[in-house]
Order: structure tokens, then C-alpha cells, then sequence
């Protein structure tokens, strides 16, 4: 299975292909994300992996559609990102694209009248998202369970209400292109 590890960095995903822009150490493409076109033929991926480098991008339609263009039919793209409540976001001058919960959600085919993707060729199906509040070890576990478990199973909800009162740390989610 080609899988592929966009912004890699010094911690690429095992048995894949790394993507980053900085020459380190595991890298095999070293090459800007925002930069076009990606020297990658057309299909050539099952998976794609972005572990916390969207956020890095101010051309977050551009970067999608290449990694659209990239995947099989089928394929998968699983993302991690921070929330746009988490503090980590504000810590970093590179990071240009904030996230929520019902970010992707531009990106899939539906018949409602609120369909947003009409401007744009991309389309994903969610399989599954998923809120991560705290690091293991900072607070007592099973608060952490209670607050994650809860929130997630209510994330808009939890984003109307409750994000500010209780910051989020990263989202994790899992789709496959629609093509």
C-alpha cells in the first residue's frame, strides 16, 4: 500500500513516502506544499497522511486538491490538526488555517440546499472525526474520558457553546476521496 507522509518532518509515518519541505533526515520529497504543481503522477496513493501540516498552508483548496488529485479512488486521507480553540495554534508564526469539527464538511457531496462545494472539484466522504482535548498525564484520567467522550458525541454543541470555556487541543479526522 503507497502511502503517503505530507510535512513528515523528522517523523515519518513507517513504510511511507515523506513529504516535507526541509531537507531532513527520512525525507524523500523535498518540496513546498503550497508550491504547484506537486511532482506526483495523478492516482498513484491509497493514503495520505497530514499529521499536523495543513495548518501551515494559506492555499488550503490548492494543497486539497492535490492531494485529491494524488489519491486512488477510494483512497484515504487521515488529518490531524489543531482546533481553533487550542492555544498551540497562536504559538507558531507559520500556522495560517485554523480548523473546526465541520471543516471537511465543504468537501462532501450531499442534496441539501447548504451544499458549499461549488467552488471546487474536491469531494470526501467523512468516515469519522474526532476531538482530543488533553495530552495523557496532565489531568486525571477518567476527567479527560468523561470531557472526551461527552463533547464528542455532541461536537456541534460543544463548538457553539463550549469550546471557549473548554479549549480543545486537536481534531483527527478520517476520509476517502469521492471520485
Amino acid at each position: 500500500m503507497k502511502i503517503l507522509d505530507i510535512g513528515c518532518g523528522l517523523n515519518k509515518y513507517p513504510g511511507s513516502t515523506g513529504m516535507n519541505r526541509e531537507d531532513l533526515p527520512n525525507v524523500d520529497i523535498v518540496y513546498n506544499l503550497g508550491a504547484f504543481p506537486w511532482p506526483i503522477s495523478d492516482n498513484s496513493y491509497v493514503k495520505v497522511l497530514a499529521f499536523h501540516s495543513l495548518k501551515h498552508t494559506s492555499n488550503i483548496l490548492g494543497v486539497l486538491g492535490k492531494i485529491f488529485r494524488i489519491l486512488k479512488p477510494k483512497g484515504t486521507l487521515h488529518v490531524r490538526v489543531l482546533h481553533f480553540t487550542s492555544d498551540n495554534f497562536y504559538n507558531d508564526v507559520t500556522h495560517k488555517t485554523f480548523f473546526s469539527t465541520r471543516f471537511f464538511n465543504n468537501f462532501v457531496k450531499c442534496n441539501s440546499t447548504t451544499q458549499y462545494n461549488y467552488y471546487h472539484n474536491i469531494y470526501l466522504k467523512k468516515l469519522s472525526k474526532e476531538v482530543h482535548f488533553l495530552k495523557k498525564g496532565l489531568l486525571n484520567p477518567y476527567i479527560i474520558f468523561l470531557i472526551h467522550y461527552i463533547f464528542n458525541l455532541f461536537l456541534k454543541i460543544y463548538e457553539r457553546f463550549f469550546s471557549f470555556i473548554i479549549p480543545a487541543l486537536e481534531i483527527e479526522f478520517f476520509l476517502e476521496v469521492d471520485k
